[in-house]
């Protein structure tokens, strides 16, 4: 997957940093990302079949090589489990609607932190938008590529700030 020719739609990451000692020593803003036909689906099923919106919606990091159309959670590689590392819990409820300078409007979230708390873990290259707090059942909606792989070690942050929107 090549960042330049996705979507930056559905899950928009405004910016994600990385400190070490309260120092940033990873920045990256606007990543694009790749709408799943998994999660089409999904909202699709929102959208038309009445089926019942999220309370909560999950963020994770994840090790995937390549990023596909295809995907769904059983997809994920090298998600880190344990070690202070789980997926981000983003309540519905904690979203504010905006209007850009297109006049298009996007649900901006509150900014989430990943830590690593007891050991180190990694490497991920990509963020992840889920129904499913944990394992392979639900669906994967989106994902985004960071520029670079990351690790975590203690007492280091990543912290990210999103939005979703269905146009740029």
């Amino acid at each position: 997957m090549s960042n330049k020719n996705n979507w930056n739609g559905i899950l928009i990451i405004d910016e994600f940093i990385v400190r070490r000692n309260n120092k940033i020593i990873y920045k990256e803003n606007n990543i694009k990302n790749i709408f799943h036909a998994n999660g089409q689906f999904y909202f699709l099923k929102i959208l038309f079949q009445h089926l019942n919106a999220p309370i909560n919606y999950y963020l994770g990091l994840d090790n995937r090589s390549v990023l596909t159309l295809e995907d769904t959670l059983s997809s994920l590689e090298g998600e880190p489990i344990g070690k202070g590392y789980i997926r981000q819990n983003i309540s519905a409820i904690n979203f504010q609607i905006n209007q850009n300078q297109n006049g298009n409007y996007r649900v901006v979230g509150p900014t989430v932190t990943f830590n690593a708390t007891t050991d180190s873990w990694g490497p991920v290259k990509n963020i992840f938008l889920t129904n499913a707090s944990s394992g392979s059942e639900g669906y994967l909606v989106s994902s985004a590529r960071l520029a670079e792989p990351i690790t975590l070690n203690p007492p280091d942050s990543a912290t990210l700030k999103f939005a979703f929107a269905f146009s740029n």
